[in-house]
């Protein structure tokens, strides 16, 4: 934008006014000229630069009798230097003009404290058209306050210099430490890690395979991401699964970041907020531990976001950007399926209606995206003809069942219409608690319409495109079949954007109010903790949930110090706080999260592998297949044990199999406890060698007969990796044993007080603390290669097995 040619055409316009005559009493050069003289006056909070005042609701304005320090001029002037019509003026702005660019313009370094960034003057290229379509640099929508700088204000501001930074940091420490801690838990990880080691194992990934048959659950796409990692790291275990979880939140983390800057127009701060909130939203923070592809879905869904938003409010047909973002979602239909190119059309959609620009669907360029986002499918698909030999598999079993009964009537995950609005609030903890921080009450109707009209106009519409992603979400997810918590990950990013907007425009009453919320929300989640510690360690009693009395974890001092830090952290943003500023509460949040990763990473999350990774029974039945038994289940969720076990298992439709199996040789068979007591002629060689929780459900495993040389494998618990294994053991040794001395009666979680593995029907073993063997190995020979068995399975069509869960098996797997 050049200020000084519009100065120039101001004094022409003036020149031509005293020399034309007025028909009808005011000129019509002058009118025009009027129109093209308009300024919209932008404060720091829509200019990104020092902005002087917040209205408290996240949206910055200009007091009365201060100057404005950026003025955006509508032109309309086009590229060519021809004069178009006026372009009308915002709604609501106000006016204002300057002769000098604004000191805060020149110089980018500006006070960090006082302002939430700045920007060089645009080039004269930035041309407002009147169908909204914007070319050239528009600037950032930053939130900037009117109250004094704090100290800490002062170390946000310099945390901000570089959010990408400060934020990739953050992830590296809640995860990097705690990559091998713990085994892989039902029912996702442990199913998709025997869907990898296929992989391995037959060098092939058009079809992926688990537990021996085809698995069309998923597209193969992830598992050649974690291909090309395990040439870095060389291992097929947890550590795997967990690094991708790991990279894939990076990848997540870097695209919202991309997302606040490019749509969202935040300046630092507010993207630096944003990321806060995201990294120490509580489900987050599970996630980026869980071995899934939700991450890396989400990741490709908000690039292709990114690059369709750019191309549709483009002023002319954008070939490169959107083929390049319906690529990008065609790709993440190849992770995890159709949802990877329904989400960015659903929002595409809504944000055409909202400008009133559905016509911009139907040019050729669109058109064009759609074929390019079918393209990677498409040409996967043909693979998969081609390695099949028959179409029957893709209509079958990925269009059918995969697609269609999904959406329409699943049988797994079958909810309500409103499932997404009533575990929304959950989703989003502790940071739904800004809804009750915002001042509502100061929101005029008058204000709320300028609001929604300013939201369509050029400055404004990339923060309605964030609202358009989570709203389109909202409707389509909640319209199918089968929903899922994790589905709504996409919308997380867009969320935590406009959520750390408004964070940054609260003060005084506001801020205070978030500031006691998350102290309070800290301190009951640090009493929460430590109940649960007392009551694992047997010094309260435990109640009975769901009539599951004998479920229970390993005690482990990790609970302790989460406890312990919950609570420090809740005190110090009661009290260490002062001033009226949201910063120091966005600052000690992102501490807090930081510290908790390796305490929940690598000792309260091995603490459940004794009740949710089947690694114990897998382990035992690898032992017995090696010595020529057949490993079966019944009516078990598909492909539960086949990785641990390091081969196919059989899967069992009706319990006659099992008898039959006895009879014609050895058989170790894993059922329900439930289907047990239910089977009525039990072959007596039947004998219970096992049992344990997985979830919500106590497994038991039967030989028949019982081979008395091969011993039960002692729990899989491993408190932390080795370069933590000081710590862990002085927590485990030291600290706990003078909790044990103080309360004489609390049982010992193993050596002389652990009960034995092999436990009476209705009584369950605590696990041992001993160290687990290495991933893959036997109870009965440790020192074997893992999951290098020569017995892969047989073939599915042989076999009569079935992949996935029964019918009747109400499975409820981890998110």
């Amino acid at each position: 934008m050049n200020i000084a040619s519009e100065n120039e055409r101001e004094k022409a316009s003036m020149e031509r006014k005293d020399e034309a005559p007025d028909w009808s009493g005011e000129s019509a050069a002058s009118e025009a000229e009027k129109a093209q003289g308009k300024a919209l006056t932008l404060g720091a909070a829509l200019a990104a630069n020092d902005a002087p005042s917040s209205n408290g609701e996240g949206e910055s304005f200009v007091p009365e009798g201060k100057e404005p320090d950026f003025v955006l001029v509508h032109s309309s002037v086009d590229e060519s230097g021809s004069a178009g019509p006026p372009v009308p003026e915002a709604e609501g702005a106000d006016k204002a003009g300057g002769d000098e660019i604004p000191s805060a313009l020149e110089d980018e370094s500006a006070d960090n404290d006082r302002s939430d960034e700045t920007l060089s003057v645009p080039g004269s290229e930035g041309v407002v058209h009147a169908q909204g379509v914007v070319s050239g640099r528009l600037p950032l929508l930053g939130v900037s306050q009117d109250l004094p700088p704090t100290f800490a204000s002062r170390i946000y501001g310099f945390f901000a210099l570089s959010p990408l930074l400060t934020l990739s940091v953050m992830l590296l420490l809640q995860t990097i430490f705690s990559l091998d801690a713990r085994d892989l838990w039902f029912s996702d990880e442990v199913r998709h890690a025997d869907a990898f080691r296929y992989l391995l194992e037959q060098g092939k990934g058009v079809i992926l395979y688990m537990n021996g048959a085809p698995y069309p659950d998923k597209p193969p796409l992830y598992f050649w991401f974690l291909r090309g990692l395990y040439e870095i790291l060389r291992s097929e275990g947890p550590m795997l699964h967990f690094a991708g979880a790991a990279l894939s939140a990076l990848l997540y983390l870097w695209a919202a970041l991309a997302l606040g800057r490019i749509v969202g127009r935040v300046d630092r701060r507010s993207n630096l907020a944003a990321g806060i909130i995201l990294l120490s939203t509580g489900y987050m923070m599970g996630l980026i531990h869980y071995g899934r592809m939700d991450l890396l879905f989400s990741a490709l869904i908000l690039v292709s976001h990114i690059l369709l938003y750019k191309a549709l409010t483009g002023d002319k047909s954008e070939y490169a950007r959107m083929g390049a973002g319906f690529l990008l979602a065609g790709l993440a239909v190849m992770v995890k399926g159709p949802l990877g190119l329904a989400l960015p059309l659903a929002s595409v959609l809504l944000f055409a209606l909202w400008t009133a620009r559905p016509q911009r669907l139907f040019r050729p360029d669109f058109l064009f995206g759609l074929l390019v986002a079918l393209l990677p499918t498409g040409v996967w698909l043909l693979l998969v003809f081609l390695e099949s030999g028959s179409p029957d598999f893709i209509t079958g079993s990925l269009l059918k069942q995969q697609v269609l009964e999904r959406a329409l009537d699943t049988f797994h995950h079958k909810e309500a219409w409103h499932f997404y609005l009533l575990r929304l609030p959950l989703f989003f903890l502790p940071w739904t608690l800004l809804a009750f921080c915002l001042p509502w009450w100061k929101l005029p109707v008058a204000e709320t319409r300028r609001g929604i009209a300013e939201a369509r106009t050029p400055l404004k519409q990339g923060l309605a495109f964030l609202w358009c992603m989570i709203i389109a979400a909202l409707i389509l997810l909640s319209a199918l079949s089968g929903k899922i918590l994790i589905y709504f990950l996409p919308c997380l990013a867009p969320a935590a954007i406009l959520a750390g907007r408004a964070v940054l425009g609260l003060k005084g009453f506001g801020a205070g109010l978030l500031r006691y919320g998350m102290a309070l929300h800290m301190l009951a989640a640090g009493i929460l903790v430590l109940v649960a510690a007392l009551m694992l360690f047997g010094v309260l009693p435990m109640p009975d949930f769901k009539g599951l009395p004998e479920w229970r974890i390993a005690a482990d001092g990790g609970f302790f110090l989460v406890a312990i830090l919950l609570l420090l952290f809740g005190a110090l943003i009661w009290t260490g706080l002062s001033g009226s500023r949201p910063e120091g509460t966005l600052l000690f949040m992102a501490l807090a999260c930081t510290s908790l990763g390796y305490p929940l990473g690598g000792l309260v999350a091995p603490s459940f592998d004794a009740v949710m990774s089947p690694k114990d029974q897998g382990l035992l039945m690898r032992a017995y297949a090696d010595k020529g038994y057949v490993p079966a289940t019944y009516k078990v969720y598909g492909g539960t044990y086949s990785f641990y076990a390091g081969r196919a298992v059989k899967e069992l439709g009706d319990l006659k199999e099992a008898a039959n199996l006895a009879t014609g040789g050895k058989v170790i068979l894993a059922l329900n406890r439930d289907r047990l007591r239910e089977w009525g002629e039990k072959p007596e060689s039947f004998v219970e060698i096992h049992r344990q929780w997985i979830e919500s459900r106590q497994y038991v495993l039967l030989a028949s007969p019982p081979d008395a040389g091969i011993k039960a494998a002692p729990a899989a618990y491993r408190p932390g990796p080795d370069l933590f294994r000081g710590v862990t053991d002085l927590l485990n040794t030291g600290a706990l044993q003078k909790i044990r001395e103080f309360f004489p009666s609390v049982p010992r979680p193993g050596g002389e007080d652990a009960k034995p593995q092999v436990s009476p029907p209705d009584q369950l073993s605590p696990p041992s603390r001993e160290k687990a063997p290495a991933d893959g190995a036997t109870p009965s020979d440790q020192t074997s290669p893992p999951f290098k068995s020569e017995d892969t399975g047989p073939d599915a069509s042989q076999s009569g097995e079935t992949q996935g869960p029964s019918q009747d098996e109400d499975v409820s797997p981890a998110p």
